[in-house]
């Protein structure tokens, strides 16, 4: 299980919380996880802790400090010109509450899923 410690220190925004409030969120991943967690191996304690700090993100709008991030490009406009651009194949033409995109935790989770062979995945909030 991941520590408190290693939660604070790959998500910045649980850093100013006390850890028993951090504590809730780190159990709600390894909720969501069940037995696949053993699946990242060595790195599972990281996607603990990423995917904590997505889940605790997606409860702010996603829009907390250094950990959030915009999605891809869905369109691009310059002047009087403007192209759009269909969602990737598996993907969704609209971000849901519980894209892991949306937040940089959820990306580093993401990747630690295709480096364990996991494929990408989705989680609902």
């Amino acid at each position: 299980m991941a520590t408190v410690a290693l939660a604070k220190r790959l998500v910045p925004e649980f850093a100013p919380l006390p850890d028993v409030d951090v504590e809730p969120w780190l159990e709600d991943a390894a909720a969501y996880l069940g037995a696949s967690v053993s699946k990242f191996g060595n790195r599972s304690a990281h996607a603990l802790a990423y995917l904590a700090g997505h889940l605790y993100l997606q409860t702010l709008g996603g829009s907390g400090g250094s950990s959030s991030a915009p999605g891809p490009a869905s369109s691009v406009k310059d002047r009087a010109w403007s192209v759009g651009f269909a969602p990737a194949p598996g993907g969704s033409a609209s971000a849901t509450s519980g894209d892991l995109s949306e937040t940089i935790p959820g990306r580093r989770y993401l990747d630690l899923r295709r480096g364990a062979g996991l494929g990408v995945g989705r989680v609902l909030s």
